[in-house]
C-alpha cells in the first residue's frame, strides 16, 4: 500500500475496545504533546496514546513517531496506559506485528496496574529514558521484540525494558 503520514497536534485518548491497525509504511508523527491529567510516578504525563480503557489493540507496519528524538523529555510517552491499583487494574493491552515506536522524549510503552499484556513483534528507538516500562503489571508476554538506541535522559540511566513494582504504593 501506498505510504501516508499524519501530522498529530495532541494525546489520542483510546477508550475501551480500541483497535488501531497501521497500514503499511503509515506514519502517526506528534508534532507535540500535551500534559493530560494522568500521572506516572507523581509526574504529570504527555502521551501520543492514552490507553483508558481495557483491550486496548495497536498492530501493523506503521509507525508512531514522536516529536523529541535526541532529547528527553519528561514523561513523554508514545503509549500511556495506567490502572487505578494493583486491585482495579486495566485489562487487556496488545500492541505487536511490526508496530515501529521511535522518538520519544521519555518512553515509548509505559504501563502501570495493567494485566493481560502482550508486546510481540515491535521495534523501539530513540527514546530519552525506557523502551518499554511496566511497573505493578500482571500476566504479561513480551516477546520477539527489537530495543535500542534509548538515551539521552538527564541521569544516565537508560532502560530497554524495565519490569518493577510500584515501590510508593507497595503496601497497597
Amino acid at each position: 500500500g501506498a505510504e501516508a503520514e499524519y501530522a498529530v497536534t495532541g494525546p489520542i485518548s483510546a477508550p475501551a475496545g480500541t483497535t488501531l491497525a497501521l497500514g503499511d509504511g503509515a506514519t502517526l508523527r506528534w508534532v507535540a504533546t500535551e500534559p493530560v491529567q494522568s500521572q506516572l510516578a507523581s509526574s504529570v504525563c504527555r502521551p501520543g496514546i492514552e490507553v483508558v480503557g481495557g483491550d486496548f489493540r495497536l498492530s501493523g507496519n506503521g509507525r508512531l513517531l514522536g516529536p523529541s528524538s535526541g532529547s528527553y523529555v519528561m514523561n513523554e510517552i508514545g503509549i500511556l496506559c495506567l490502572g487505578e491499583s494493583a486491585s482495579a487494574m486495566r485489562a487487556g493491552f496488545t500492541v505487536s506485528d511490526g508496530v515501529e515506536i521511535a522518538g520519544w522524549g521519555s518512553r515509548a510503552l509505559a504501563l502501570q496496574f495493567v494485566s493481560d499484556v502482550l508486546v510481540r513483534g515491535i521495534k523501539i528507538h530513540d527514546c530519552g529514558y525506557a523502551g518499554m516500562h511496566f511497573v505493578s503489571c500482571r500476566r504479561g508476554q513480551v516477546h520477539s521484540n527489537s530495543v535500542g538506541a534509548i538515551g539521552p535522559g538527564t541521569s544516565g540511566n537508560a532502560y530497554g525494558i524495565s519490569c518493577s513494582h510500584d515501590s510508593r504504593n507497595y503496601a497497597n
